[in-house]
């Protein structure tokens, strides 16, 4: 097992992944979101595992196009105000597509894929939506996973994923579910 030596896992380069294969950059979340992620998969498949989270520089484009023309309209502002978040339309029509990829650290070439699909602005609309579906799943005693011990977990590690996946999917954001899943074949 090829044990992450970098706190994101990607490098601080922009880079081709090979298991994606475009030309890529670290995340710019990915400081933190890495060791949770890492805790995480520890607790819930009780292995080290490398972990890595890269933008494309493709990304970057599709957020420009898709920004400008909110920010020619004055609804998204350059430089906003501490506090001042995006607007109403942004809230409303933003959203996020990723694409997540697992392989085991063998030679077997097998891997998973998964598309994922988030409708609401990602800082604002979305999160809190996340934010509230999960804190609800965490006073439910049906989404707990039962470890038999103590300790220190990790919001991932102590809920049954399955339940939190389908609370989400059930969620709505103006009618969209505010996250959807796709296992790509």
């Amino acid at each position: 097992m090829k044990v992450d030596t970098e706190a994101t896992g990607w490098g601080s380069l922009p880079r081709i992944d090979s298991v994606l294969d475009i030309f890529a950059v670290p995340h710019f979340m990915a400081y933190c979101n890495s060791r949770i992620v890492r805790r995480t998969m520890y607790f819930n498949i009780k292995s080290k595992v490398s972990y890595m989270e890269g933008m494309s520089l493709a990304s970057f484009w599709d957020a420009f196009w898709w920004s400008l023309p909110h920010w020619w309209r004055g609804e998204m502002p350059l430089a906003p105000k501490p506090g001042e978040g995006p607007g109403s339309t942004i809230r409303k029509e933003g959203g996020f597509r990723a694409k997540v990829v697992g392989s085991p650290d063998d030679a077997t070439g097998s891997k998973v894929e998964y598309d994922i699909v988030g409708h609401g602005d990602p800082g604002y609309a979305f999160t809190s939506k996340t934010i509230a579906e999960v804190g609800i799943c965490l006073g439910l005693e049906s989404c707990h996973e039962h470890f038999g011990r103590g300790g220190v977990y990790t919001v991932g590690s102590a809920l049954k994923l399955n339940e939190v996946r389908n609370r989400l999917e059930e969620a709505k954001h103006d009618g969209k579910p505010l996250l959807k899943f796709t296992k790509i074949e």
